[in-house]
């Protein structure tokens, strides 16, 4: 237990640094009260209890160490929908959410938030989705996944992977996976979606290329006995987004403190943490392969 509140501490610290803590002496410039929310759909195998009990003890260490800030709420909710509404409602004005929920819910031009930082995936400031069957199957399409089991990585990289899924049943004429497919498990772990293929348990596999990569590391007769069928470049998860509203001084001081991180004291285990290695400020062309895949979701959605 001590160790499971050692990691959760220092994921929620990195959160609120890139959230709330400027460089320099800039401090002033800030609000007196944030909030920050987001969805426990992003906290792989964490209680929500566990967390909002670490998530106290950390927000009275802000606000002892950094006097200027008064008040600092955290706000965890159980689906993305409930975040998109507290957002609606103007009760959180520091976001942490998804790009795919971002996306989907317009958080951008219907209430007002904008962009900030993107964080990576991996070493990498994108990643790709594979789909990948056993060689042996012999697999060469989509219609060949008839009745067939496929297991998708889970975790916070549920909503894009299923909505990828979804894209590809409709790109192949099929309105809903869970007919088509005879069995569509999503699992917490990459590896647990893998190995069921690799042992002939399963027949195909969607994971992320970061994943992927970790489990060819530990394991390279994995990669050796699948097949990769189909995937998607380019793409991006996590983000932090603010109001549009937000003063100039604000949006400069968490930038800043957001992509540099790393230089924060005490977080230097983070990246490991979040399988990432940093973030960086968001731009179009980042956030393109994201667009692309929506819009084309959307298009065949809507026939």
């Amino acid at each position: 237990m001590n160790n499971f509140f050692k990691i959760l501490q220092n994921r929620f610290l990195l959160l609120f640094f890139i959230s709330i803590i400027p460089l320099k002496d800039s401090l002033t410039q800030l609000k007196k009260h944030y909030t920050l929310g987001m969805s426990k759909e992003l906290l792989e195998g964490v209680n929500v209890k566990d967390a909002r009990a670490v998530l106290e003890i950390w927000t009275e260490m802000l606000r002892q160490n950094f006097k200027d800030v008064e008040k600092i709420d955290v706000m965890l909710f159980s689906k993305s929908s409930d975040l998109v509404d507290a957002i609606a409602k103007k009760d959180v004005d520091i976001i942490y959410t998804s790009s795919v929920v971002f996306k989907a819910n317009n958080l951008d031009e219907k209430y007002g938030l904008e962009p900030l930082v993107i964080l990576n995936t991996g070493s990498n400031k994108n990643f790709d989705l594979y789909l990948f069957t056993n060689s042996k199957n012999k697999f060469t399409n989509f219609k060949n996944f008839k009745d067939k089991i496929i297991m998708v990585q889970g975790g916070k990289f549920k909503v894009i992977n299923e909505l990828w899924l979804d894209l590809l049943c409709l790109q192949n004429g099929e309105m809903d996976k869970y007919k088509f497919f005879k069995k569509v498990e999503f699992t917490e772990k990459p590896m647990q979606g893998v190995l069921p293929v690799f042992f002939g348990k399963a027949d195909v596999c969607v994971i992320s290329s970061g994943s992927y990569a970790s489990i060819q590391e530990m394991n390279p007769q994995i990669s050796k006995s699948l097949t990769k069928i189909y995937e998607r470049k380019n793409l991006v998860n996590e983000m932090i987004c603010l109001p549009k509203d937000f003063s100039k001084s604000e949006k400069e001081i968490i930038l800043n403190a957001s992509i540099n991180y790393e230089k924060l004291p005490n977080i230097n285990q983070l990246g490991k943490i979040l399988k990432s290695l940093g973030s960086y400020t968001y731009s179009d062309s980042a956030f393109a392969g994201i667009n692309n895949l929506f819009n084309d979701y959307q298009k065949l959605k809507g026939k």
